[in-house]
């Protein structure tokens, strides 16, 4: 199989249990360990799960701020790999973190704020933002349901928010992490990743919207993936649906090339009980309607029948007074 990354590069590659790497020879191996079941957990439970579908009207998504999103290649090989085991740490396939900015985790992006009094960091934004969904002939952008628990869970575990409070708020340390989650950053994240402590601090654009995830990030919880090409290959688009069936596929104008057949028949349902809801209703309007009809003839035979008994009592009337 292949991974692909932007620092990294490409390589064949064979897929272990990050345990079965042996990355440390003392005490910090069982905490590989429980990283390695703490993801495969995550795994398992995000199969499970309901996957809210990707925002859209009108026939286009619909982007907005701090969407989170990971490019990567758009080769299928690639994919397949992303398909089976999820967005993982490079260490699962026993190659280390280059860039030294967190080893054991994925990276993830937002879609960056475009609303800022500084017109230069407005600027950088939107070219950021239209990079993600427009820029790349070989790369595609992955977003994810970030209101999915399990995707909660992950991004809690972000090292470059854990980085920024450890330096900003050291105090609530233990109020936000469990020991179990600090003894892993503490002793296999942070000592071979220096280059990032402070990329939540300083506040600069794309650092301060990126996310370092430990371990990875299920593919179950990708619900969007932007092709960023306007022309686009049908058997792709297939292959691209049938790999990640939860995720609305677009282009980069937005436009929606492909919807989960799940969301395709919730639409579908939606729209039977929509219709079923409108002809309830005019069932009711005509059952008033008829209602309102026979209380009208009921109230037309009774008069009919007082004309009648009046008409009745005049005549015995008239006959009386003949006689």
């Amino acid at each position: 199989m292949k991974i692909k990354g932007a620092n990294l590069g490409e390589f064949d590659v064979e897929y272990k249990l990050l345990s079965e790497y042996p990355f440390f020879k003392d005490t910090r191996q069982e905490l590989v360990k429980k990283l390695e079941q703490m993801y495969l957990k995550f795994q398992e439970d995000s199969t499970k799960m309901t996957v809210k579908p990707f925002p859209k009207q009108d026939g286009k998504v619909e982007i907005s701020q701090g969407m989170v999103n990971h490019s990567c290649s758009n080769s299928i090989e690639c994919l397949r790999t992303m398909s089976q085991y999820g967005i993982l740490a490079s260490e699962w396939f026993g190659k280390v973190e280059s860039e030294k900015e967190g080893v054991f985790c994925c990276f993830v992006d937002r879609i960056h704020s475009e609303i800022n009094s500084n017109e230069k960091l407005q600027s950088i934004a939107k070219t950021l933002n239209m990079r993600t969904l427009k820029a790349g002939k070989d790369s595609i952008t992955l977003f994810f349901d970030d209101t999915n628990p399990i995707m909660q869970q992950l991004l809690h575990l972000d090292y470059f928010e854990y980085e920024k409070i450890k330096a900003q708020s050291p105090e609530k340390l233990f109020e936000v992490y469990s020991k179990e989650e600090i003894e892993m950053f503490d002793q296999i994240i942070e000592p071979f990743s220096p280059a990032s402590k402070t990329f939540h601090i300083k506040g600069m654009i794309p650092q301060c919207d990126w996310s370092a995830i430990p371990g990875g990030i299920p593919s179950a919880l990708i619900n969007g993936i932007c092709t960023r090409n306007m022309t686009y290959d049908k058997d792709y688009i297939e292959e691209l649906s049938r790999l990640f069936p939860n995720a609305t596929i677009f282009n980069g104008d937005l436009e929606i090339i492909h919807e989960p057949k799940k969301e395709k028949d919730s639409q579908t349902l939606q729209e039977l009980r929509s219709k079923v809801r409108s002809q309830e209703e005019e069932l009711e309007t005509l059952n008033a309607e008829i209602s309102e009809l026979t209380s009208k003839e009921s109230q037309v035979r009774q008069a009919i029948k007082d004309l009648d008994k009046d008409a009745k009592t005049n005549i015995g009337d008239d006959d009386f007074g003949e006689q």
